[in-house]
């Protein structure tokens, strides 16, 4: 029998024994009970274990119901075997032999064999399950086995899939739990519910006895209690809009993208701390920047590892560089993954000595506050000049009336490069207004060439589930213009 001590399904149901009645899900006109959930990811265990789910196994769940995403999810963790998100990738056959491929009753079907329907009759157990009986579940034997799979962002190109043990997993979700606040805590999540940064949230939240609320709809978080809100920019600014609460709530954690102090001073209008987190898929969360408005009005910014990980910037040799000096990003945290599944070369390239290189350029200030400048891969040549995307972007957000920005490249006849923005705009601004600013902002940085030739307003910008940017997809959308209007 595994040590259930280490396993998020076995502590959830023992959690839901404890406070049966406790809120665990709600939202905007239903609601689950920790009891009524904990029902629900038994029978879900038992119909899974009667599909032959079990040690071994990997399970591929397509679905956005919030509550058949967690049937599947603490159900594969109380059968030993493994989950990922269902993608075409996996369908193709690249990555990650799946064996059970389970999706939602009114999900387009999966063109994958053998796949299984969720439907109305898993919410019980299965008929011939005796009544009364005791389930019989057997977890995992060895808490480093893969309970996860996690897949990264495909910012370095190809997405890379993770394999992340039930052992880290629990300390992630018990960093991410004790980030809340206790069960008291009210946590909103804006990723999609299948992606990596809401499962951690999600799990988290459930494993402190608080409370998940599933809406988007600002009004709802702030009647009933919201403590923290999480997203990447763009999804906050698409749920915000021109919405001003009358409360502010307590906390926004930003993911997946670069919070400016400009940025986190239209923020704050709604909350009284804006948290620019810092982390990947690989070694969770890394570092973060705390924002806050002062009394005189001043945005300031407090920055922390969080508590184990070991941050450095260093030069090509390996060694450590002095303050201010750009260089390459490493890490060491103690729910780090072990590498990448079936993927030797990268892996080789991002773990190397016991550190993790998220491939990230960054510098440390004098105060030990990490900034992030960019990505390796994220250095445009324009031209013979060097620039690095991230910090155009930077630039770019930094206009009063600008929300969001995506720099990249598209190739030119001339062979040099054209720069080009999408930009998302408050519509209570002038956007010629913000171009203009946000030209010479450029310019004043960058000189001429970091100047984008083109800058397109765009309601939301191509981000992948994590939210950092798309530069691949903003440049195919740019050249697919480009071919239409001729």
């Amino acid at each position: 029998m595994a040590d259930r001590q280490t396993n998020l399904g076995f502590e959830f149901l023992g959690l839901a024994r404890r406070q049966p009645d406790r809120p665990a899900i709600l939202g905007d006109g239903d609601g689950w009970s920790y009891g009524q959930l904990a029902r629900l990811v038994t029978s879900f265990a038992l119909h899974m274990q009667r599909q032959g789910v079990g040690k071994g196994s990997t399970v591929a769940v397509q679905t956005d119901d919030l509550v058949v995403h967690l049937g599947v999810l603490f159900g594969t963790a109380l059968l030993g075997s493994r989950w990922v998100a269902a993608s075409g990738q996996l369908v193709e056959g690249r990555g990650v032999a799946v064996t059970h491929w389970l999706q939602s009753a009114e999900q387009p079907p999966l063109p994958a064999p053998g796949r299984i329907v969720i439907d109305a009759s898993w919410a019980q157990p299965p008929p011939d399950f005796p009544t009364g009986a005791a389930p019989q579940f057997p977890g995992f034997a060895d808490p480093e086995a893969t309970w996860t799979i996690a897949t990264t962002s495909g910012t370095t190109g190809a997405a890379k899939f993770l394999g992340i043990s039930m052992e880290a997993m629990a300390a992630r979700v018990a960093a991410s739990g004790a980030d809340l606040g206790g069960p008291d805590a009210r946590l909103v999540c804006l990723f999609p519910i299948l992606a990596f940064p809401y499962i951690v949230r999600a799990l988290g939240a459930l494993h402190g006895g608080a409370t998940l609320v599933h809406s988007y709809n600002p009004m709802f978080w702030s009647q009933n209690g919201v403590t923290r809100v999480m997203g990447s920019p763009t999804q906050v600014w698409t749920v915000f809009g021109d919405v001003m609460l009358r409360r502010r709530l307590p906390v926004l954690h930003v993911g997946g993208g670069k919070t400016t102090r400009e940025n986190a001073r239209e923020l704050l209008e709604n909350f009284e701390e804006v948290v620019d987190a810092y982390g990947s898929r690989e070694a969770g969360q890394i570092f973060h920047t705390a924002f806050r408005r002062e009394a005189d009005g001043t945005i300031s910014a407090t920055g922390r590892a969080v508590p184990g990980t070991r941050v450095e910037v260093v030069g090509e040799d390996g060694k450590a560089l002095p303050a201010g000096t750009v260089g390459i990003v490493r890490v060491i945290s103690p729910n780090m993954a072990k590498g990448y599944i079936s993927n030797p070369e990268a892996e080789a390239r991002a773990f190397r000595d016991g550190w993790f290189y998220p491939g990230d350029l960054g510098r440390m200030t004098e105060e030990g506050q990490l900034e992030i400048v960019g990505r390796e891969n994220d250095q445009l040549n324009i031209g013979g000049v060097k620039l690095n995307a991230l910090e155009i972007d930077g630039a770019l957000m930094s206009v009063d009336g600008i929300r969001d920005a995506i720099s990249f490249t598209i190739p030119r006849e001339t062979g040099i490069p054209e720069l080009v923005a999408f930009v998302s705009v408050d519509p209570a601004k002038s956007r010629e207004a913000c171009y203009e600013e946000a030209r010479e902002a450029c310019r004043a940085r960058f000189g001429a060439q970091g100047v984008p030739r083109k800058i397109v307003h765009m309601a939301n910008l191509p981000r992948n589930a994590g939210g950092k940017p798309d530069r691949k997809a903003c440049a195919l959308m740019a050249l697919s213009e480009r071919r239409r209007t001729g």
